[in-house]
């Protein structure tokens, strides 16, 4: 099924009805539509017990399949009004007790030009190829951003945050969960509870960046000329650096100084754990 946007300024696509005409046939569904979008599209996302996959792909439309589980007890809906898409899954009102029979998994196509916001619970996120950033959200499940853009805002309790060949800037907040930060290039803002945070990029002059854990390590590959004002400290273990810098202050659990020529802020901070910094496999040694 396809909608298109035209000269209407809303385009309303309700599946709701649909599915409780699917309560005779079977308790699962597969849906599958097509709308017709512009170049400032914002796409919302609003999902429970299940994940959400979004690609990027051709220029123009958004596709959204989704994979309905007990449809009599799913209120599930499109709404497309101006430049804004909005899929939205939640369970039926009446519902006490929701298990993993009930929910939507959602797999979404879009242009790469979108800006998203996404939430869910129950279920992991994976955004891959778009240019504008993504605010994301969810509860008992991974978050995955790759070959992404611009600025990006993820949150999640128990699961990981990978970002990967990313450029832009992030803030990234993780419970119980891994942060790994991989071939990225900007400005980055990390707060781990009881986790390991990774970084393996460059810092762009004129950003400020900062690492931070409760209780794990923070692990540091500085790519390409690092040029960085360093402040780490670890309340209850120690600092490991490798790369050259310029110290001001070097005591046990801390290490301030200047890495070439200062033009981006790192601070780094630890309560029980290590911090190592090493450099990349471009920088001389």
């Amino acid at each position: 099924m396809s909608r298109a946007l035209g000269s209407i300024s809303l385009t309303v696509v309700l599946f709701t009805v649909a599915l409780a005409g699917l309560v005779g046939m079977a308790c699962n569904a597969q849906l599958d539509e097509t709308l017709q979008v512009g170049l400032e599209t914002e796409l919302v996302v609003r999902n429970f017990n299940g994940r959400v996959r979004l690609t990027a792909g051709e220029p123009g439309q958004v596709r959204v399949q989704a994979d309905v589980r007990g449809t009599r007890r799913v209120a599930y809906s499109i709404t497309q009004h101006e430049d804004v898409v909005t899929v939205e899954a939640k369970p039926q009102s009446s519902i006490l007790h929701i298990g993993p029979d009930v929910g939507v998994h959602l797999t979404i196509t879009a242009p790469a030009s979108v800006r998203m916001n996404v939430q869910t619970t129950n279920g992991l996120i994976v955004v891959r190829g778009f240019q504008r950033g993504a605010t994301l959200v969810t509860s008992n499940g991974r978050v995955t951003v790759a070959n992404t853009t611009g600025d990006v805002a993820v949150e999640t309790a128990n699961g990981p945050i990978t970002l990967d060949d990313f450029v832009g800037t992030a803030h990234l907040k993780a419970s119980f969960g891994s942060v790994v930060l991989k071939a990225v290039k900007g400005a980055f803002q990390v707060e781990a509870e009881d986790a390991i945070v990774v970084f393996d990029g460059e810092l762009t002059a004129g950003g400020q960046s900062r690492l931070s854990t409760t209780n794990g390590r923070v692990s540091v590959t500085l790519q390409g000329t690092p040029s960085l004002q360093l402040d780490a400290l670890v309340h209850n273990g120690s600092v490991t650096n490798e790369v050259p810098i310029e110290a001001t202050i070097v005591e046990e659990g801390r290490l301030v100084g200047m890495i070439g020529a200062g033009e981006a802020e790192l601070e780094i901070r630890v309560e029980n754990g290590l911090v190592t910094i090493q450099p990349g496999l471009a920088l001389d040694p």
